[in-house]
């Protein structure tokens, strides 16, 4: 049987790649193809993810700044991938956007995918806040029923929070799918620290990815700020820094310097050193202002049993509150961002991970998400439920 691997990839950071590892290995026994656009052809990380057994196929994709552009780009490189490489089953580890597009074409008779079996998988589904209104539910309700009518033969999906909102999720052939941390090889915070050379004592604030305004990292360096010499914590920051944030780091930096201390990595961020960085942390902060789909990095600092600080609002709140899983905060004010911080590190000398996460890390795995892809496209009966 050909398995076809699709996704519309064009950064080597992000979840991307090692979601689509995962699914290759789900079905190792066959043959597998992995479709990338050109544009991460010859990246030397690929290699550290995918078998020798994997052919892949590097196809001409153009980049696109509207949303439309970019979901009716992704939607004709698929077609032509699956003209091209005519596989029996089709997967595509990272759907969102996409799935709508498909949805409207196969509604309109014109998919062009030929009758094969395509299951997707999506980060953000379906959620009506109580809060919204009729005019917002009903246009929520309607994108996803246009989503579910798309030519899928299973949907699988990340996010719990919308998953728990769905009626009836198995009469449309959704499942829960997994929000996959890699099993842990690091355990000693002190080793984590000696290996990112890091201050071996004191506590540590981790930000760990993309280091941008989306994620509120400006909002993190200001409250950090505002402790000044209130705190003898570390802030390190670690992954790649859009200009501003780095620019901001750089003053932000200076003015602390002798009162808090503040690591800035501005670079790409291994499997390793983003285990390494949790695990040598006391506290995880997502202080994000898109706190309306799940984060990996939240998923991941649950499963290596370190508490989080987070946005007090949206997907973010709703984690925190239902698997006891840290702190929140208001990160526009920086004075009670900073207080908050202080807090979360004192609190954090005797955390322990609730039940809940503990139940939703279990799940949350690496194994477990290769058996639902595995399972989902074999055994259209199987139900998969969050323990």
């Amino acid at each position: 049987m050909k398995i076809l691997i699709f996704d519309m990839c064009f950064s080597v950071s992000g979840h991307r790649i090692p979601y689509a590892a995962l699914a290759a290995e789900a079905f190792a026994d066959c043959e597998v193809v992995v479709a990338f656009p050109k544009q991460i052809q010859g990246e030397s990380v690929l290699g550290n993810y995918f078998s020798d057994q994997v052919s892949f196929q590097f196809f001409d994709a153009q980049p696109k700044v509207k949303a439309l552009e970019i979901v009716r780009e992704s939607w004709r490189c698929l077609v032509r991938q699956i003209r091209h490489t005519r596989p029996d089953t089709v997967v595509v580890p990272t759907g969102d956007g996409m799935a709508f597009w498909g949805g409207i074409k196969n509604l309109i008779g014109l998919a062009g995918t030929g009758g094969v079996p395509i299951d997707v998988s999506l980060m953000k589904g379906h959620f009506r806040s109580p809060s919204d209104s009729w005019l917002k539910k009903t246009v929520s309700n309607i994108k996803w029923w246009v989503v579910t009518k798309g030519p899928w033969r299973k949907i699988l999906l990340i996010d719990p929070r919308s998953f728990e909102d769905l009626k009836n999720p198995a009469s449309r052939n959704v499942i829960l799918c997994p929000d996959p941390a890699p099993p842990q090889k690091f355990f000693d915070r002190v080793e984590a620290r000696q290996a990112l050379e890091l201050p071996i004592r004191g506590q540590l604030l981790v930000s760990v990815g993309n280091q941008e305004e989306r994620k509120g990292s400006d909002l993190l360096l200001k409250a950090f700020e505002q402790l000044k010499g209130d705190t003898s914590a570390t802030l390190l920051m670690i992954g790649k820094f859009s200009d501003e944030v780095k620019n901001m780091a750089e003053q932000v930096s200076s003015l602390c310097k002798g009162e808090n201390k503040i690591v800035i990595r501005d670079e790409y961020v291994s499997d390793d050193q983003l285990q390494q960085a949790v695990v040598a942390s006391d506290v995880v902060a997502v202080p994000y202002r898109d706190v309306e789909r799940p984060s990996g990095i939240v998923s991941r600092a649950v499963a290596w049993g370190r508490p989080l600080l987070a946005t007090d609002g949206g997907w973010l709140k709703w984690f925190v509150i239902k698997y006891k899983a840290g702190h929140l905060t208001n990160p526009q004010d920086p004075q009670q961002f900073g207080q908050d911080i202080k807090r979360a590190l004192e609190a954090s000398l005797k955390f322990k991970p609730s039940a809940e996460s503990t139940e939703f890390s279990i799940f949350n795995s690496a194994a477990m998400y290769r058996d639902i892809w595995r399972l989902a496209p074999n055994n259209p009966t199987v139900e998969h439920k969050e323990k």
